[in-house]
């Protein structure tokens, strides 16, 4: 009876468990997604620091616009529905 509530210990069964496993691989899928951020960051970074004055300005104040506009849109949308 007390057999079966011990666990075998086998000399050769030293494999890692399945969560180091999965941390392992998530480890690897996030440090990959991190070096694609970072890569992306980098060209706007240049691209952005390329711009002019005047270009920055045009640029945020459009942007700006159109998230506004978006707001009002969501706004006026839930109002009237």
């Amino acid at each position: 009876m007390f057999k079966l509530l011990k666990r075998e210990k086998r000399a050769g069964n030293r494999e890692a468990p399945p969560s180091a496993i999965a941390d392992a691989k998530a480890l690897k899928i996030a440090s990959s997604i991190l070096r694609v951020q970072k890569r992306i960051a980098e060209r706007l970074n240049e691209r952005f620091a390329r711009l002019s004055a005047k270009q920055k300005k045009i640029l945020m104040l459009s942007m700006g616009g159109i998230f506004g506009l978006y707001c009002l849109y969501v706004l006026l949308a839930a109002i009237i529905n």
